[in-house]
């Protein structure tokens, strides 16, 4: 039995999608995507835990595998924290840009063609399927 066996085969391989870090230009779109990264480390450890350990080593394996993915959501819960406080400014700036002024046709249009030309350039690739579908 493999570390993964209890997610469906798409879960465990991850080759055939595109990076997102390279879509998420921005701070706030970071910051969205990782609040949808802890989300979905919930509900891994609570479907890691739907599936009783029998055994001792099934146990510690089980263990170590729901540590490991609440060390990773307290580290990005750390990191969206420290956003939140927005000591460099940069986070109220970026709300700011998107709020308006003159040149909001000229912001969307960038964003827009930043957009489509991330698609074109990950044209193969599909996002992985939400948990919520799966079950």
């Amino acid at each position: 039995r493999t570390r993964d066996a209890h997610l469906p085969s798409h879960s465990r391989d991850r080759r055939h999608h595109a990076p997102h870090a390279a879509m998420a230009s921005t701070l706030l779109e970071r910051t969205r995507e990782s609040h949808e990264e802890i989300e979905r480390l919930e509900r891994a450890v609570c479907a890691d835990f739907r599936h009783e350990a029998v055994t001792h080593k099934e146990r510690l394996a089980q263990n170590h595998r729901v540590r490991s993915m609440l060390d990773d959501a307290a580290t990005k819960a750390k990191r969206l924290r420290a956003v939140y406080e927005d000591s460099d400014g940069v986070r109220k700036e970026e709300i700011e840009a998107l709020g308006g002024g003159s040149n909001v046709f000229s912001a969307f249009y960038d964003r827009l063609k930043e957009t489509r030309d991330y698609h074109k350039q990950f044209a193969g690739f599909h996002a992985p399927l939400s948990d919520e579908f799966l079950n």
